[in-house]
């Protein structure tokens, strides 16, 4: 079979790291692009690949493991990114799906309100000979027409709003562009939405007024409809108040997590400590190079003044990543490829563990001794000791690591658990391995300072150009600023839930008051008899606030139940803080109620205010 594929290399830097190395066959980090021949399935292509990946296999049989070729259709997104990706989307699209079900419900309910007052022109056009669809059609265009200059508005703050987002820069020197200006695509989609959200809000209010009763309406009696209209609007503002009881759940969770994340054990001890950045590979730099600049790097930073201790890592913790590769435990038994349990893994100096605080709790830790010509070492954490020696020392024992091409090393120490990706991660297993075993290109210096901070910073980067004027340090932070990106999605959702959510509450609160409002001039005859019966003012102020209570009750019992559901979804970043955490759902729960009783005071004191006399004389 002719495959007539051209195969493109993806590989822009493949001097540097051992898991890069392009003469290794137990590598697995090559991406190859290829275009199909016309006629040629993917199944035909991954069979004959499967082929060639079996001979080869025969052909070189001492390194060069069953990796098998995966072929996947190309897309902007890989699959390992398509995940988070899709649920960021998600994410975004539930909260502002609520926000404009919560918009829709709003102009829904005012459309409802302002059909009640055009009952008598409908009436007077079916009796003129107005077909009931002509009706309907008109109806239907005035609201599409609203909803549609409505997103008109909507996309002029938008184009002001990510230009904003654009304007943000990390907390770190990194050169890294957030591009949200929307394009034809999003306009379109836009425009679509307000368009289908026009008909679909408009159509009950449409259908109500072609229903009309000509002999009722036109005698200036209610209408047949009128009951129906009132459970319609009540139903919405329901609605409305529940959608906002997410949303500002959602906010007060987030802004409660932040809040206590100083307070969350992390493992290891940042305060203090500075980051300093380089990437060699970038430079030119091959392994041996690199390690000969390191470690004059480490020496003459260990020597500074106020400098405590230095150490390298190359994936640092808490910085939104992570290095994982699978592992087995010699004589634990042969498990299938796919079914390897994985592990996160860094590569460190010995001076890392007491940078950073973190205890060793058995055995000990990397020495300078631990080079290449020494036995492979590793440290463990808790977790890793516990999976895979439940109830026993792990010292001694070896380990493989896929990722250092299925390297044993012995364990010789366990260090305490640590936050590694997230600082709401639950327990997770860490292997770390001495950097001089197996050095790489690209390492982060970490310096625990005890004194002027800003000289060490001067003094740090100056040492990156005493040994070579032609690096750059590509961050030189407190390791705090650094930890600043893992807060990012936290942030980003707790500034988010709370705008959107204070516009959901405006809008529940105007809907609200609109429903009251039309209450109470709809009930003024009512209102005005028991006045002049001698009704207490504050029995007809409970009478319109009890009608608030009830309908802002019932939407948050709703807001609540729904609010358990969604925010167990974003568990993962809620630092800590349980999805029902009774403090934030206590919290909205009696603000929502003070907002929406505030929003019925006016109806409320209008009630009051009613005068007998003239309601009765326009009887």
């Amino acid at each position: 079979m002719e495959l007539n594929t051209l195969f493109q290399l993806y590989a822009m830097r493949v001097h540097g790291e051992p898991q890069l190395d392009m003469a290794s066959r137990a590598s697995t980090w090559v991406d190859i692009f290829g275009r199909r021949a016309p006629g040629v399935s993917e199944v035909q292509l991954s069979t004959a690949l499967d082929v060639i990946s079996a001979n080869l296999r025969a052909a070189y049989p001492t390194g060069n493991p069953d990796h098998g070729v995966d072929v996947q259709r190309y897309a902007p997104i890989s699959r390992q990114a398509f995940g988070p990706a899709l649920a960021v989307s998600a994410f975004l699209l539930v909260a502002t799906g609520t926000l404009l079900l919560v918009a829709c419900l709003n102009v829904g309910g005012m459309l409802l309100a302002r059909a009640a007052g055009r009952g008598r022109e409908m009436a007077l056009r079916l009796a003129l000979g107005a077909r009931r669809l002509r009706l309907i059609r008109q109806l239907l265009t005035e609201s599409a027409v609203l909803f549609v200059l409505g997103a008109l508005g909507a996309l002029l703050i938008t184009v002001w709003v990510t230009r904003g987002l654009a304007s943000y820069r990390l907390p770190i020197e990194l050169p890294l562009v957030l591009d949200f200006a929307p394009d034809a695509r999003v306009f379109v989609f836009c425009l679509s939405v307000a368009l289908v959200a026009g008909m679909v809000f408009g159509l009950a209010p449409a259908l109500q007024l072609s229903r009309t009763s000509l002999h009722a309406t036109l005698k200036e009696e209610h209408g047949t409809g009128s009951a129906r209209r009132a459970r319609l609007r009540n139903a919405f503002v329901i609605a409305q108040v529940a959608g906002s009881a997410v949303l500002l759940i959602g906010a007060g969770l987030f802004t409660r997590g932040l809040a206590r994340v100083n307070a969350i054990d992390i493992g290891f001890q940042p305060d203090g400590v500075r980051a300093l950045d380089t990437e060699l590979d970038a430079y030119g730099y091959d392994v041996p190079r690199a390690v000969g600049f390191y470690d004059e790097l480490l020496d003459r930073a260990s020597r500074l003044p106020g400098v405590e201790s230095t150490a390298l890592i190359d994936v640092p913790p808490l910085v939104l990543g992570g290095r994982e590769t699978t592992y087995s435990v010699p004589g634990g038994g042969p498990v299938a490829e796919e079914e390897q349990p994985t592990t996160d893994l860094a590569r460190v100096t010995p001076g890392y563990f007491a940078t950073f605080r973190i205890p060793i709790l058995e055995g000990r830790g990397f020495a300078a001794s631990d080079r290449e010509d020494a036995g492979a070492v590793a440290i463990v954490n808790e977790t890793f000791a516990r999976t895979n020696w439940p109830g026993e020392s792990p010292l001694g024992r070896r380990i493989r690591l896929g990722e250092l091409e299925d390297a044993e090393a012995e364990v010789v120490g366990v260090a305490r658990d640590a936050k590694y990706r997230s600082i709401a991660e639950e327990r997770r297993p860490m292997v770390y391995v001495a950097y001089r075993q197996h050095p790489t290109t690209e390492m982060v210096l970490l310096a625990r300072v005890g004194r002027d901070a800003g000289a060490v910073s001067r003094a740090l980067h100056q040492t990156v150009r005493d040994i070579d004027i032609g690096v750059h340090a590509d961050a030189n932070v407190p390791y705090r600023d650094l930890m600043k990106i893992a807060l990012l999605p936290g942030r980003a959702g707790a500034v988010f839930f709370t705008l959107i959510g204070a516009v959901g509450l405006a809008l529940a609160s105007l809907g609200l008051y609109g429903v009251l409002a039309y209450m109470v001039a709809q009930r003024s005859r009512e209102i005005g008899i028991r006045i002049a019966l001698g009704a207490e003012p504050r029995r007809v102020c409970g009478l319109v606030l009890r009608q608030a209570a009830r309908l802002a009750g019932t939407g948050l019992v709703l807001g609540l139940a729904a609010a358990v559901l969604v925010m167990r979804g974003l568990e993962g970043l809620l630092y800590g803080i349980s999805p029902t955490d009774p403090i934030a759902f206590g919290g909205i729960a009696v603000l929502l109620m003070a907002v929406a009783l505030g929003a019925a005071l006016i109806p409320a004191v209008r009630a009051i205010r009613t005068d007998p006399v003239r309601v009765l004389q326009a009887e």
